[in-house]
């Protein structure tokens, strides 16, 4: 966790890699499943997703982890998605059960996924461009 970012960020925003099909994939299953559209979404690549990993003193280059921003503290990876699970309530929240693993090693397995997803999925050219539909739930304007 980490101090707040720069203004202008909604409350809860998740930055996530948009050239990653899986996590592209999981940002296109979070919009469905967020009922209560509470999330917010956008790229690390994108313009805010590099000012908010350089505000919080992260390599803007670094795509490898997913990244939620909620009530000015910084969370990632396993706490980052442990922390989502929460949020969305119930059944998901039934989820953070694993949260019993220590926080490292639920990181150790986190970071060999990362390493290894473009790997197993495939890598996009372009960052994901959300439909019509999608686009409200996006921090950048399209």
């Amino acid at each position: 966790m980490s101090e707040p970012g720069p203004p202008n960020i909604p409350d809860p925003v998740i930055f996530f890699d948009g050239v990653c099909p899986f996590c592209t994939g999981s940002a296109r299953l979070l919009i469905r499943v967020d009922r209560r559209a509470i999330f917010k979404l956008a790229a690390l690549q994108s313009e805010k997703g590099k000012s908010v990993l350089a505000a919080h003193g992260l390599d803007s280059q670094d795509y490898d982890s997913i990244v939620l921003i909620e009530n000015g503290k910084l969370y990632q990876r396993s706490s980052a998605i442990l922390r989502i699970l929460f949020l969305l309530g119930w059944p998901w929240r039934a989820a953070t059960i694993i949260s019993i693993v220590p926080a490292f090693l639920l990181d150790i397995f986190y970071n060999c996924f990362a390493r290894n997803r473009f790997r197993l999925f495939g890598r996009a050219d372009t960052c994901y461009v959300p439909s019509l539909k999608e686009r409200e739930r996006f921090l950048e304007s399209f």
